[in-house]
């Protein structure tokens, strides 16, 4: 009942082994409903992260992925979203190239989540700047006015993930029923699935988590 399968990419010049992909279908588990965590790795460089992530699903009928949303929390909170959306199929292993710093953009990192917005405070500012933000009760950071002491103001870095910090990485499989038009249905969370991984955005990690 299970096929095990391995993907190389191939060049005129000969095979990339050191690309293989590995991978298996459990026929049994077809139709299911399971999904499964396998891989999680990342090569962190001076303003950039390649994250290689793995699962395996088996959608039942009327049910399919909408999204993968990786949460990224430190200290404060969730501080970034990265969107992973668009794929014919979830199952299986892909990698995605993930800024840091703030050196460039990319639509998929940002800080919304659904229908929530996350802010963040960043480095701390002399004067009032238009969406800046301040801490309110419980350290939690909230909008700033003009009228506020320029003493506790901060940049709204949300949507930035930064070289050498730890982050809790929240990775929500959005599996989700199809409306009658065929369509997801991503505000249905009652099936959405949750993994847990640390993230360490540091080079010494390098060899050892990918």
């Amino acid at each position: 009942m299970i096929f095990e399968y391995e993907i190389t990419p191939a060049m005129p010049y000969g095979l990339l082994r050191e690309y293989s992909i590995k991978n298996y279908i459990d026929f049994s588990k077809i139709g299911t409903g399971a999904i499964d965590f396998n891989t999680w790795k990342y090569f962190v460089g001076e303003n950039v992260m390649t994250l290689t992530l793995g699962l395996e699903t088996y959608v039942e009928d009327n049910m399919g992925i909408s999204e993968i949303a990786i949460v990224f929390y430190d200290n404060q909170g969730p501080a970034a979203v990265y969107h992973i959306q668009g794929k014919a199929s979830y199952s299986g292993q892909f990698s995605e190239v993930i800024p840091l710093n703030g050196a460039t953009t990319k639509h998929q990192l940002n800080a919304t989540n659904g229908n929530k917005t996350y802010v963040h405070c960043g480095p701390q500012i002399s004067e009032y700047q238009e969406g800046c933000l301040k801490l309110g009760a419980n350290d939690e950071p909230v909008s700033a006015s003009p009228t506020d002491s320029t003493a506790n103001l901060y940049l709204n870095d949300a949507g930035i993930i930064y070289q050498g910090m730890l982050y809790l990485a929240k990775i929500i499989v959005k599996y989700c029923p199809k409306d009658s038009l065929d369509n997801l249905d991503d505000t249905d969370t009652t099936r959405f699935k949750v993994f847990n991984r640390w993230l360490w955005t540091t080079t010494m990690y390098n060899d050892f988590y990918y």
